[in-house]
């Protein structure tokens, strides 16, 4: 992503940095789309060095549950590369790297169905904001109590509900790790917003799906013909040029359909008392 309001933002997926395509600079946002890696780990990098302010407060969304946030109160550089995915009664903190997955979508209602809307709507997006703030250190009166959470993964989700969404893929969670509580510390942090809190410095989006979705839509080029790039328009006569024509237009049906079936595979269909997952997806390049 391009440096915004003095923040960058920067998706790497198995340690190598994503591909951005389509990148959109609008207001406050900026967007770009990228292509996933099926069981591969991602993270993001950012940096708040041009801010004009050494404070700030970071939270990362994806498939539109908040899976971490952040305190940046002696640090303008900061990697999200996991998601608390639990909090415990007395105060232990569980982890789970971030990965890429096949989303899950079945024709008939299963158990564990995904029925959270919020989440149904942003399957395929992940979102980082950050504010500018000023904290202020004071005594802790009391050592204050833990509060219980769980981020739940994302399920199956009833073809239905999608309503046309070009989505193919999902964050899911890996291996748990346990982080034990630490003892009660003696201070707390009151924190004041500079930029108002519906209204972050920089957001930065990074909406995810196949390579062929992303072609559909138009935030990819489609590979060009290999006889096209080897002989040259130049060199062509209009017959053949007529003729390449046709081809791509033949092409581009098939695309068409093969991105059909993409968005109708992975369907999970019941036969007899069996459960059959179907992908009929295409590998990305």
């Amino acid at each position: 992503m391009p440096t915004h309001k003095g923040v960058t933002c920067n998706l790497y997926i198995d340690g190598s940095r994503a591909t951005e395509h389509h990148i959109v600079t609008e207001d406050d946002t900026c967007t770009a789309w990228v292509v996933p890696e099926e069981g591969k780990s991602y993270h993001l990098d950012i940096n708040a060095f041009g801010t004009g302010t050494p404070q700030h407060r970071v939270e990362f969304w994806a498939d539109g549950q908040c899976l971490e946030s952040y305190d940046l109160r002696h640090s303008t550089i900061r990697r999200v590369d996991k998601a608390i995915v639990e909090r415990t009664a007395n105060g232990n903190i569980i982890t789970s790297p971030l990965t890429f997955g096949k989303l899950k979508v079945a024709e008939d209602d299963v158990e564990l169905m995904e029925t959270r809307a919020e989440v149904i709507g942003e399957i395929g997006s992940m979102k980082l904001s950050i504010w500018r703030c000023k904290f202020v250190r004071y005594p802790r009166a009391n050592p204050g109590k833990y509060t219980a959470s769980r981020v739940e993964p994302m399920r199956v989700v009833k073809e239905q509900l999608l309503k046309g969404q070009p989505v193919s893929h999902c964050t899911q969670f890996g291996t748990r790790t346990t982080n034990p509580a630490g003892g009660p510390s003696r201070w707390a942090y009151n924190r004041t917003y500079i930029d108002p809190k519906d209204k972050p410095l920089a957001t930065f989006v990074f909406n995810y799906a196949s390579k062929a979705l992303l072609q559909a839509q138009g935030y990819m080029p489609r590979t060009p013909s290999p006889e096209l790039m080897e002989d040259g328009l130049e060199d062509m006569t209009h017959e053949d040029l007529m003729k390449e024509v046709m081809r791509l237009r033949e092409e581009n049906t098939n695309t068409k359909r093969q991105i059909k079936q993409e968005k109708n595979s992975q369907a999970i269909r019941r036969i007899g008392k069996r459960t059959t997952h179907i992908d009929l997806t295409v590998d990305d390049d």
